[in-house]
């Protein structure tokens, strides 16, 4: 919806009846971003959910739905047991990233897994992940803030710049999945000859020198290097969107 009031009753009309949740998510389009504190105050005061996290981002999903470059509103609520989780938020530079507080949660509960907010803005973003990481002990997954406007977040209250998010107790269940953004490069190769997993040649030439001119004289000279940024892309049977599968590369056997 075009008005943040109406998209937000509109979701709360959908919300299941009955109460006692404890912590929620929102996420909301670009559009939105500078209604984002509005939003979730209203979300407190409507859904008695004292807890919020979230942040803003040129796409959004909700059930079965997404919404890109659209402004849009997603909502999810949790009932989870209480002290079973930790709103976190780090400084904006690496050092140190729980206050006493978290600290001495984390040291009680050694916290197995978060979901955490990133502003992309900050040029030492991937140092302050890794502390949140180390702090904790925790397993991160989560992404980016992605505005044209700004990049706020929610984590109990309103921040941005640094890392924000949640850890949560072995008393909250949880199961994971990736998302990889992948782009693909050279042509599409038939595998001519292998054995199990492993593709001997491509286009009845050897694998290996195939897979050096599709990525180029300056990963090839570093393949190690390579499996972190290349993949195999399997083409979706039937599809005419030109629908790939992606899967990590095991290994490289030069013979």
């Amino acid at each position: 919806g075009s008005d943040w009031r109406e998209t937000l009753a509109r979701c709360l009309a959908e919300l299941p009846e009955g109460g006692g949740e404890t912590l929620g998510f929102v996420y909301v389009g670009d559009a939105f971003a500078g209604d984002l504190a509005a939003i979730a105050e209203t979300l407190r005061e409507e859904t008695g959910v004292p807890d919020w996290l979230g942040t803003v981002g040129l796409g959004i999903c909700a059930t079965g739905q997404e919404y890109f470059d659209a402004p849009a509103i997603a909502v999810m609520l949790c009932d989870l047991p209480s002290g079973s989780y930790r709103i976190v938020e780090t400084g904006e530079t690496p050092g140190r990233a729980l206050d006493d507080a978290a600290t001495a949660w984390s040291e009680t509960k050694r916290p197995p897994f978060g979901v955490v907010h990133v502003d992309p803005r900050n040029p030492q973003a991937a140092e302050l992940v890794d502390d949140l990481s180390a702090a904790s002990g925790a397993f991160l997954v989560g992404g980016l803030a992605s505005s044209r406007a700004g990049h706020p977040q929610i984590a109990g209250r309103m921040t941005e710049g640094a890392v924000s998010g949640v850890l949560f107790s072995d008393q909250v269940a949880v199961a994971t999945g990736l998302s990889q953004g992948c782009a693909p490069i050279g042509d599409y190769h038939e595998i001519t000859a292998s054995e199990r997993n492993v593709n001997e040649s491509l286009d009845g030439r050897p694998a290996l020198e195939v897979f050096m001119e599709d990525i180029g004289d300056l990963l090839s000279r570093d393949l190690a290097r390579a499996a972190g940024y290349i993949h195999a892309a399997l083409p979706t049977a039937g599809s005419d969107t030109g629908d790939y599968t992606v899967r990590n590369l095991v290994g490289i056997d030069r013979a």
